[in-house]
């Protein structure tokens, strides 16, 4: 597999992914919603070994969840505010990419063997 790049708007935080995500969930519980901006977030999740971050840091926010009590990390570009990551205390080893911040948002996999559409 071809490494795939990322970046926020402004291209001050870049991230590289080096394998296929393990899932892809299309939340659409009201925090992803609140963070995309959207009616639901697309996000591959992947295990941290697979993800660097090549330049920048990004800042983060931890919320609570309301449903298991753990902390949820949005991590966005101190610069310009893209949303780019998402980590999970109740998940440690991996990380979840915000789809689109992806150059190529299109180049992952998905099936009904690894995907699925949650908090409908």
């Amino acid at each position: 597999m071809a490494t795939q790049h990322g970046r926020c708007l402004c291209g001050a935080v870049r991230f590289e992914a080096s394998a296929q995500p393990v899932r892809v969930s299309f939340c659409h519980c009201r925090f992803c919603q609140r963070v995309t901006g959207a009616a639901y977030a697309v996000e591959p999740i992947f295990t941290r070994k697979d993800v660097t971050i090549t330049q920048g840091r990004a800042n983060s926010y931890d919320h609570v969840s309301g449903g298991s009590g753990k902390v949820i990390s949005t991590h966005f570009c101190p610069t310009c505010g893209s949303n780019l990551f998402y980590t999970f205390e109740r998940f440690p080893e991996f990380i979840g990419i915000q789809a689109g911040t992806f150059d190529d948002p299109n180049w992952f996999d998905y099936s009904a063997d690894n995907a699925k559409h949650i908090f409908l």
